[in-house]
């Protein structure tokens, strides 16, 4: 009979449902559950008193019932502490689906309002001088996230090969077809050395239209043959300049300094010269001051 009863014990034990096993013989390696995380905001205002049926305003000391959610306590800031609720309020923002496609969705390539910013940082770069290099600055793309997040700045080459490009043949179209329009004009022209020892020409042409005096630089060449600083070598490249711009038959009179060379380019080419006066009268002040009788009159301080 024991022996019985032993038995039938045992199977009982095995069938007992687990929440019938006393807790000292369960599991002890069963994960303890953790507390639930206190969500709502109104908690930042308010700690949970030991009952869990209410809560306690920590700056009024003001022991309110919960009933299992937080309308109360909503209601208690609301109308006690309107500043802190209104406070509260602002610093919520939910992201709406047209804020969330706001933020992830970009312009298109073809979209018309990226190719006018496109154009307005192109225009930006030639304006104020600026590297291509700008578009990778992180404070320039900051700048443009915040003003508009949906445009992606081009890389510097797309800035430079096609929208600054495209901007030029715009400016040369535009230029040539005013040039087409006169029937004369004048230019200033001079030949210099860079830092890398490379010689250019710089041709600027002047002219009127509807009585208004325009004067644009047409280029800064570098010289055909850079062995060859003769008037040969500038007229030939002041040539091929005009030519570009078909205006060498306009062209009335060449305005430069009192360069040997100048002048006899000015010949070659078969153009009137004149020289410059600036240049001049700053010739007229140098040799003035070499003179022995000025030179012992002045007194340098």
């Amino acid at each position: 009979m024991e022996k019985f009863l032993h038995t039938t014990k045992n199977h009982r034990d095995d069938q007992m449902p687990s929440a019938m096993v006393p807790p000292e013989e369960s599991d002890k390696n069963e994960p303890v559950r953790k507390r639930k995380k206190l969500s709502s905001s109104v908690w930042c205002h308010f700690d949970k008193l030991p009952s869990q049926q209410q809560a306690k305003r920590r700056h009024c000391s003001k022991e309110l019932r919960t009933s299992g959610n937080t309308s109360n306590l909503m209601e208690h800031l609301k109308r006690a502490h309107p500043l802190v609720h209104e406070e509260k309020k602002e610093n919520v923002s939910p992201i709406g689906l047209d804020k969330y496609f706001e933020k992830t969705n970009v312009y298109s390539s073809t979209s018309e309002k990226k190719k006018r910013i496109d154009e307005a940082i192109a225009q930006m770069v030639a304006t104020d001088m600026q590297p291509f290099s700008v578009v990778e600055n992180a404070g320039f793309i900051n700048l443009m996230q915040v003003v508009d997040p949906k445009y992606a700045m081009p890389c510097r080459k797309t800035l430079r090969d096609a929208h600054v490009q495209n901007m030029y043949d715009g400016m040369v179209s535009q230029l040539k077809g005013m040039l087409t329009a006169i029937s004369s004009c004048s230019v200033t022209t001079d030949a210099w050395t860079s830092r890398g020892n490379i010689s250019y020409l710089t041709v600027t042409c002047h002219f009127i239209i509807n009585f208004e005096l325009k004067s644009v630089v047409l280029a800064t060449k570098p010289l055909t043959d850079q062995t060859n600083h003769s008037s040969a070598n500038i007229a030939t490249t002041f040539r091929e300049i005009c030519d570009e711009w078909n205006i060498f038959d306009k062209v009335h009179t060449i305005v430069t300094d009192n360069a040997a060379s100048m002048i006899k380019t000015c010949e070659l080419l078969k153009k009137k010269h004149l020289t410059c006066f600036a240049h001049t009268l700053n010739l007229v002040v140098q040799d003035a001051l070499a003179l022995e009788n000025v030179q012992g009159n002045i007194k340098i301080h």
